[in-house]
């Protein structure tokens, strides 16, 4: 979209919204060394961001942001709180299921390969994100054909895309959808569980075969598999 031959400089965004309809501001992290204020110029109200060389988010990083979390959410011994999360690196300074008692919060960590039924964020509300995001700047580069996007234009093209879809009805799509609130055992059904089953091997052979048949096999030319180039392990896509 940017039209540059250079590569693009990686910022994650770190959201969270929750069952009633209400979304915490986000939490940016710039790849750079050093912070500097004007990243947050004309960000949405409330952001606050971190800087990491590569961009993406850590185990150190996550710390920042349960933080910030708390300060935001404001929980006590009365108003306890569960925090779903997608499976990361995180993971390693808070096991798969904590409860942080000095913070009043109940970690879960999702499985991996559970997110298109267990996080529908990425489809209620990071979908609608990135769409607005991309006409931000589709109307910036309409005003400014030759201008590149830097990093200093993140936060302020991000405001009005983030404004857009920080809306209740997309938060409480992300909990009901999968069931998780209202509850509903019914959103999956066993059909759901076969693909985890085969990887496990508790599979039966019938259900084994029929889902492997399903997955389908595909033979690639040597030249093909040699030419594949190694994947940092950031990179890898999420499997369905």
């Amino acid at each position: 979209m940017i039209a540059s031959a250079e590569r693009g400089q990686l910022t994650t965004i770190i959201g969270c919204c929750n069952a009633a309809g209400s979304f915490l501001p986000p939490f940016l992290i710039f790849a750079r060394k050093k912070m500097q204020a004007r990243l947050l110029g004309g960000s949405p109200p409330g952001t606050q961001a971190t800087c990491i060389p590569n961009g993406w988010t850590s185990g150190e990083v996550f710390l920042n942001w349960m933080h910030f979390f708390v300060e935001q959410v404001r929980t006590t011994s009365d108003k306890k709180v569960l925090l779903l999360l997608d499976n990361h690196e995180s993971s390693n300074y808070y096991p798969a299921l904590e409860y942080d008692t000095k913070n009043n919060v109940v970690i879960l960590s999702l499985i991996p390969r559970t997110t298109n039924k267990m996080q529908p964020v990425d489809v209620a509300v990071y979908g609608p994100l990135k769409t607005h995001f991309e006409k931000e700047v589709n109307i910036l580069k309409k005003s400014h054909p030759a201008r590149i996007i830097n990093q200093y234009d993140v936060a302020r093209l991000l405001a009005p895309a983030f404004l857009n879809t920080a809306v209740a009805i997309n938060a409480v799509h992300v909990f009901e959808r999968p069931g998780i609130w209202p509850i509903n055992k019914n959103t999956s059904g066993d059909e759901h569980f076969a693909p985890a089953e085969v990887l496990a091997g508790t599979s039966t052979s019938s259900t084994q075969s029929e889902t492997l048949s399903s997955l389908g096999i595909f033979d690639l030319p040597e030249s093909a598999v040699q030419a594949s180039p190694l994947i940092d392990s950031h990179d890898q896509p999420t499997l369905p």
